[in-house]
Parts: structure tokens; C-alpha cells; sequence
């Protein structure tokens, strides 16, 4: 699949789900609507926002999202249910389960060891040395976010602090699994600006290296606006961030495509925007 034909497909994709996404959890009259991230937690689609659901509230969604890669060019799909709950107004305990994740990697020969940033090892799926992986389990997401300030008190912002662990639960042979554990804390601000709802985050993700793989952590953030605050359909813009901290994925001895190609014993992944 073409470059260009990968992009049209995320965007068309980004405009259904982000017309689809309605309120996911029904809250008092004082609170607007909340929408569900990928990860389960209360925000717009891939940005969170520092708000949370209520005490003794429920969310929950299912998604199909495609993202993509320049590493490998490589689109990755997962069909997944999410999850949220409220703790007394303050705590959100979320959690993503990717029932079906497959993995596309485009490049040819599967791995190019003259050229890291595109025919090398992907950070978060390391094992992905096939064209296609079929259907397969991919990695569970549970996480919690504290509320510190909220607009509902009529702080001028909220603010909260969210920390989240993926789990290894994927299939390490169709590449759908990062191998190890890993997880993530950061900080999360957002607005209600009256027509649009403003969303921002960074996280600082520490990644697990499987064995014979040592994966750098990384920096994802993120900034996003929904519109409109109220309403059943809401459609969403977001910026999106990753960069690598401390270099690049280093392995201790080539992995074999399964077009019989050996990968690099270093991919660097670059910082996607």
C-alpha cells in the first residue's frame, strides 16, 4: 500500500470515528457530556482531558483505529472494547482491550538493514517480521487518572495526573505484542472554552525489553480540540507527538523476516508528528 493511500485511510477513518464518538458516560447537569479515549479514559480520541467520570459512573466504547508507521511502513489495526469507572469525583480507573490486532508491513524485503528508519524493528511490536499477521490478540491497557482540579468547582482549568500499564497479553509469533511489559505517567490539562473543548498531555512511557531486545523509552504528547462541547456527535482535531528517548532499539542478534531477510542489530524510529 502506497504512502499516500495509507494517509487518506487514517483520515477518512479519523473523520468517521471522530463524527461517530458521542457522550460515553450520562453525567449531572452541572457536568458536559464525556467522550472515551483509545485507551478507555475520559477525552476527546487520542488525547485525554483532566476531567473525570463520576462517583460510581461507567463508560464504556469499542473502536476499530488504524495507525501507521514509518518504520517498517507498517499500518497497524485494532478492534478493542474500553472501559472507566469513577472513584468519589476525583479518581478514574480505565482500562483498552484489543480483542483483534493486525499488523501490515509494507516494506520490501521485510527488513533493510542499509536502512534503519524504514527496514528496521518497530519499538512497540518488535516480533512483527511477517507481511501480514492475521488476526490476533494484542496488548491489555489498565491505567487510573487523579483528578486535581476541576472546572466543575469552577477551577479556571482541570488537571490531573494519569498513569497507565500495558500488559504482554498479544501474540508474540504474529508480532502483535510488545514482549514485555511496559508503562506511563504524565500530566493532563484541558478547558471547556464554551464552544470547543481543549485537550493537552505528555506522558513519559517506559517500555520493557524482551529478551534480546533493548527498547528505548519515549515521550508521547499530545493537543486536541472537540467540538461542540455539548451535543450527541462531536468531531475532533488532534496533534500527536512520539520521540524516542536514549537512541534507538538495539538488538543482540538479527531477527528473520519471514521472506528470509535479517533485520539490523539497530532501527532507529524516528519521532513521528
Amino acid at each position: 500500500m502506497s504512502d499516500k493511500k495509507r494517509r487518506c485511510r487514517l483520515l477518512a477513518l479519523a473523520a468517521i470515528v471522530g463524527i461517530w464518538a458521542g457522550p460515553a458516560a450520562a453525567q449531572d447537569d452541572d457536568t458536559r457530556p464525556a467522550g472515551v479515549t483509545l485507551l478507555g479514559d475520559t477525552g476527546l480520541w487520542f488525547v485525554p482531558t483532566a476531567e473525570v467520570v463520576r462517583d460510581g459512573g461507567v463508560a464504556a466504547s469499542g473502536h476499530l483505529t488504524t495507525f501507521n508507521r514509518q518504520q517498517g511502513l507498517t499500518a497497524i489495526q485494532s478492534m478493542a472494547g474500553t472501559f472507566a469507572f469513577g472513584v468519589r469525583d476525583r479518581v478514574e480507573v480505565f482500562g483498552s482491550i484489543p480483542f483483534l490486532t493486525r499488523i501490515d508491513r509494507d516494506v520490501r524485503p521485510l527488513f533493510r538493514p542499509d536502512n534503519p528508519p524504514v527496514g528496521g524493528v518497530l519499538p512497540d511490536f518488535p516480533f512483527a517480521r511477517r507481511y501480514f499477521s492475521g488476526n490476533a490478540m494484542g496488548d491489555v491497557v489498565v491505567g487510573a487518572k487523579v483528578n486535581l482540579a476541576t472546572e466543575r468547582t469552577r477551577s479556571p482549568v482541570a488537571f490531573a495526573v494519569r498513569g497507565w500499564g500495558r500488559l504482554a497479553t498479544g501474540d508474540e509469533d504474529a508480532g502483535t505484542t510488545a514482549g514485555a511489559p511496559a508503562g506511563a505517567v504524565g500530566l493532563v490539562l484541558s478547558k471547556n472554552l464554551g464552544i470547543a473543548e481543549f485537550g493537552a498531555n505528555a506522558d513519559v512511557v517506559l517500555r520493557g525489553d524482551p529478551s534480546g531486545i533493548d527498547v528505548p523509552n519515549g515521550l508521547w504528547w499530545g493537543v486536541g480540540l472537540g467540538v461542540p462541547v455539548h451535543g450527541p456527535l462531536r468531531a475532533f482535531g488532534e496533534l500527536l507527538g512520539r520521540g524516542d528517548l536514549g537512541g534507538a532499539t538495539k538488538l543482540t542478534e538479527p531477527l528473520a523476516g519471514a521472506d528470509g531477510s535479517l533485520s539490523g542489530l539497530s532501527s532507529s524510529a524516528g519521532n513521528p508528528i
